[in-house]
């Protein structure tokens, strides 16, 4: 499989016969077909490679606008190197239909992904930082993708995770007017969809795109969160069997408590931030997100409690000991033979030195102590109570 966009339905338009020539790519086998195009399995004779070629509609050839977008997606595509985001390798016109040629992945969707089994939280969790860096590549080129859903993400057969699809793509500040004497605008300056139209997919809109307002990375990332609660708790955070009713509940923030199903509570903490109405209240970035979530992941996960991993926890957690036992048991028993006169001073100096150990220790031993799951799940507090 290879874009989670595409479903089994037919073209109106004519269709690609296999052996057409798109380019220099060879027509293999037609993989499916959605909203705005038709996606072929084919071969770059150049490279000796398989590749996906995505052709637009011949119904929409006549659409500057659906062409435009199509020729966007692979104009951002191709500007981002990241291993959580599908390569793009050409794109060009076949018959006056504009196409994009595409890492070919053998995989399936992120969506088929979770429905082939159940999973532990944790590789849950590990697939999502990954998705969560794959965005965070795309905001730092200026990009929001504004349709994250499983769908449009991919699992190779290795399980690694790409991001497809970014026929919705546009620059954050697209709707900013050009500084004057500026040149003329590119694919990615021109305005794909007029003031207050919607685009996404309804289950996973943010509310600024319910209510047809700008944009941003925070947008993705809500759309994230609901994907991610989905998968975790295997519900919906927010109800409503139409649009509008889905619309309601999310401008009111009726976020729905989940199920249970034994996952740390902190997990939902995140998610709640992240699912906030105010995009400038939610977390900072997908980076701090992804940092949270394998934080999470790091200190929970029984796996990483291997040897290594108790060495270190035994490490600091006895010096720790010894330091709490040793100074007061030192200074106790040089009250008791005498050496020092048991004063109010001397019981502060005692006090003082042990709270100086502690924080010796852990400086000395700040390395072990950061790789250590009682460290790193002691951070991920710290984060947590950051506003």
């Amino acid at each position: 499989m290879l874009d989670a966009s595409v479903d089994s339905a037919e073209s109106d338009g004519a269709d690609i016969e296999a052996g057409t020539e798109i380019g220099r790519f060879v027509v293999l086998s037609r993989l499916g077909a959605g909203g705005m195009g038709q996606v072929f399995e084919a071969y770059d004779r150049e490279l000796d490679r398989r590749v996906a070629v995505k052709v637009l509609h011949e119904r929409r050839g006549a659409s500057a606008d659906a062409q435009t977008r199509l020729l966007r997606e692979a104009q951002a595509l191709a500007r981002l190197s990241h291993p959580h985001v599908v390569s793009v390798y050409d794109v060009g016109r076949h018959d006056g239909q504009v196409y994009i040629a595409m890492e070919f992945i053998q995989g399936q969707t992120l969506g088929g992904w979770l429905a082939d089994q159940d999973r532990p939280w944790t590789e849950v969790l590990r697939v999502f930082v990954d998705m969560a860096s794959g965005l965070q590549a795309i905001h730092e080129l200026g990009f929001v993708h504004r349709d994250v859903k499983p769908e449009n993400v991919l699992i190779d057969a290795e399980g690694r995770l790409r991001i497809i699809d970014f026929g919705l793509a546009r620059a954050v500040a697209e709707s900013e007017s050009s500084s004057e004497g500026a040149t003329e605008p590119g694919l990615f300056d021109t305005p794909l969809t007029q003031t207050g139209a919607i685009v996404g997919t309804p289950r996973y809109m943010s509310p600024e795109q319910y209510q047809r307002r700008p944009v941003t990375p925070a947008s993705d990332q809500f759309s994230f969160c609901v994907a991610l609660y989905e998968a975790l708790y295997g519900t919906a955070p927010f109800l409503g069997k139409t649009f509008t009713a889905r619309a309601a509940a999310v401008l009111a923030e009726e976020l729905q408590e989940p199920p249970e199903r034994g996952l740390p509570g902190e997990i939902l903490d995140v998610l709640k931030r992240g699912l906030r109405l105010d995009p400038l209240t939610r977390w900072t970035s997908m980076e701090e997100l992804a940092d949270l979530l394998h934080k999470l992941v790091a200190s929970h996960d029984p796996e990483l409690d291997d040897p290594e991993e108790r060495r270190r926890r035994r490490i600091v957690l006895g010096l720790v000991v010894i330091m709490i036992l040793a100074v007061p048991g030192l200074f106790t028993g040089l009250f008791l033979i005498g050496v020092l006169p048991f004063t109010a001073a001397t019981h502060a100096g005692v006090e003082g030195l042990t709270v100086l150990s502690f924080g010796l220790v852990l400086w000395v031993t700040r390395a072990l102590w950061s790789e250590s799951r009682l460290g790193r799940r002691l951070s991920w507090y710290a984060m947590m109570l950051a506003p």
